[in-house]
């Protein structure tokens, strides 16, 4: 019943929007109302999530070898990479290309955990 009455509302504020000559061309035939379908924009918190996951997922990665193949099988765009060199704070240019961020964000994760573990290994 409620959802209904939502649908009446919407449609009696669509009603009210139109001027007296559409409605009159409703009334008699010449007009039709019609619904048309939006498509939905890929929420962005999806896009979020799916770099709180490559981000998780590079700190488990034990190679820079392995590293870079996984950045590369993921399919991020240049403002991805960005945001998560931005997140480790790993500095970039606006000038650098996507293989160029790939190698710094690899190196500042991976390569960082891998020098700082030979160093506790001596």
């Amino acid at each position: 019943m409620k959802e209904t009455l939502n649908l009446l509302k919407i449609t009696m504020d669509f009603l009210c929007s139109l001027e007296e000559e559409q409605l009159m061309d409703l009334k008699n035939g010449k007009a039709k109302l019609r619904i048309e379908y939006t498509k939905l924009k890929k929420k962005k918190s999806n896009k979020k999530d799916n770099i709180i996951d490559v981000c998780y997922n590079l700190e488990l990665i034990k190679t820079r070898e392995a590293a870079v193949d996984y950045l590369k099988s993921c399919n991020l765009s240049v403002n991805d990479l960005k945001i998560i060199a931005k997140e480790y704070n790993i500095p970039i240019t606006s000038r650098d290309k996507k293989i160029t961020l790939i190698e710094k964000i690899v190196e500042g994760i991976v390569g960082s955990k891998l020098r700082f573990d030979a160093l506790l290994n001596k």
